[in-house]
């Protein structure tokens, strides 16, 4: 009995995909985020230790805030 040729598969041709440079973040950025978290915990805990204005333990708080906010954008 004669063998059947079957059906010819598609040839699927993937483009190799470039290389994603590694984009590193400046060094501003490292310092800038550290500094405000430093700073920030600092203003906190100077509110707490010689019962500044309230508006420190704000600033502080939001210095913090940001700076774990630039952390999500930091490679």
């Amino acid at each position: 009995m004669p063998k059947s040729k079957g059906r010819k598969k598609a040839v699927v041709h993937q483009i190799p995909r470039a290389k994603e440079a590694e984009v590193e973040s400046p060094k501003w950025y490292v310092y800038t985020m550290t500094g405000l978290m430093v700073v920030g915990v600092l203003a906190v805990l100077a509110y707490y230790i010689f019962e500044l204005n309230p508006w420190a333990l704000r600033l502080g708080l939001v210095g913090i805030a940001v700076g774990f906010i630039m952390t999500v954008n930091w490679h």
